[in-house]
């Protein structure tokens, strides 16, 4: 069997595909692995993480066709050329306070600043604090200004599922542009979600932070995920 792996270039890179599990791939001590005709070592790994770029790959704009007769146009920007978002613009933002992601704490404070310089040019931003049914205490929510981010602990496990049933749970009707849910990557093997997921009526973003994504989500998150439109990102 043969696979062909397309990507984009990172950080003068190409990313390698990741081993999930070690399920029907097999290898011994006497297998060997070569990269452009060179042993490859890559210790108890199935591929390193990337490999080294042997040129330059200059940004380029790619075009998707669809079916229907829609077309998406993905073209190369820097930031200076992004529009400024919209004074009006209204956020909601889940953060995940499960026990694996103190991993993450560095990362979600650099989610949160980012977060604040959106405020600063008048987004209004709303956080959804999680709570796992062993924290002894409700989700919450505050706005993003009021928010005492050196005082979060991560505590507890929840999966995608319940961290979406929170927030509708405790959205109480308030209107929002887009949903930023603020996770990690372990919350697939915690098995299916216990909570009941809802349909959103705005678009899903799931961020994974710390560089992994999970292996999957529950039939019902993924639904949800999809419904709005939206795929996971990965921080």
């Amino acid at each position: 069997m043969w696979l062909t792996w397309r990507v984009l270039a990172q950080d003068g890179s190409w990313p390698l595909p990741r081993l999930a599990e070690k399920r029907n791939v097999y290898w011994e001590g006497s297998s060997q692995r070569t990269l452009n005709g060179a042993a490859l070592n890559a210790g108890d790994e199935w591929l390193p993480t990337t490999v080294p770029m042997q040129s330059a790959a200059a940004p380029a704009a790619h075009r998707v066709d669809f079916a229907d007769g829609r077309s998406v146009l993905a073209r190369p920007s820097t930031l200076a050329e992004l529009p400024p978002p919209s004074g009006a613009l209204q956020l909601a933002v889940v953060l995940d306070r499960s026990y694996s992601m103190q991993e993450n704490a560095a990362l979600v404070e650099t989610a949160f600043e980012r977060l604040r310089r959106l405020g600063n040019l008048g987004a209004s931003i709303d956080v959804y604090l999680s709570a796992s049914q062993y924290r002894g205490e409700t989700p919450t929510m505050d706005a993003l200004n009021g928010l005492d981010t050196d005082a979060i602990f991560y505590y507890g496990g929840q999966d995608a599922g319940e961290l979406l049933s929170q927030f509708a749970a405790l959205r109480a009707g308030r209107g929002y542009d887009a949903l930023l849910v603020l996770t990690d990557s372990s919350g697939y093997e915690l098995g299916a979600s216990k909570a009941t997921v809802p349909q959103l009526d705005l678009p899903v973003w799931m961020v994974h932070l710390g560089g992994m994504v999970p292996l999957g989500y529950d039939d019902a998150t993924l639904e949800a995920i999809q419904a709005s439109g939206i795929a996971s990102l990965l921080e």
